[in-house]
């Protein structure tokens, strides 16, 4: 099995294991995506592990910070408009959070913040951009749910030549925690 892979599944073991038995207002989540939009063909899948903190503003509403990680895997042809990916590109977010409990079982919610996409054999350091998350959940018990999700990643360039300007992804996963 590949370093990077054993290195993946660790990460989601831990997260998993850590926010699911945690305090009050900690979750974890684990999802898997599909990418869309401007690199939908010479990507295969994402994988993604977030965590975050979630306080309380009324008995259905909740805000807090949520950081990720996104693994991306790339199919055999690795270029994309002149650029090359160094094994597999990274995607690490950090967003304000919010979460609303529409009914016993539904859940609305939104991440939106900062990502950073790294991976290129180019040299460069990354892009950074504007992160969006709309999600929609439903519980299957009071502190686990199934939720889908629509990832935006919206690249500033820093004057570099790509043809790159986004990051899209429809993604479904299952949350742990608050």
């Amino acid at each position: 099995m590949p370093t990077t892979m054993k290195k993946l599944l660790l990460f989601i073991l831990l997260v998993c294991m850590t926010f699911y038995t945690s305090a009050q207002g900690f979750y974890s989540e684990f999802n898997i995506g599909l990418p869309t939009g401007d690199i939908s063909d010479n990507l295969k899948l994402e994988l993604n592990g977030k965590f975050g903190y979630l306080w309380s503003l009324s008995p259905n509403l909740g805000m807090g910070l949520t950081g990720g990680i996104s693994y991306i895997f790339t199919k055999e042809e690795d270029k994309l408009g002149g650029l090359e990916f160094l094994d597999n590109p990274t995607i690490f977010t950090i967003s304000p959070s919010i979460r609303h409990n529409v009914s016993k079982y539904i859940v609305l919610g939104a991440d939106i913040g900062f990502g950073h996409l790294r991976g290129f054999i180019d040299g460069s350091s990354g892009s950074n951009g504007f992160y969006y998350r709309p999600i929609i959940g439903v519980k299957i018990s009071p502190r686990v749910s199934i939720n889908a999700s629509y990832v935006g990643l919206s690249l500033n360039e820093d004057g570099q030549n790509y043809d790159l300007n986004s990051f899209n992804s429809l993604q479904i996963g299952l949350s742990f925690g608050k």
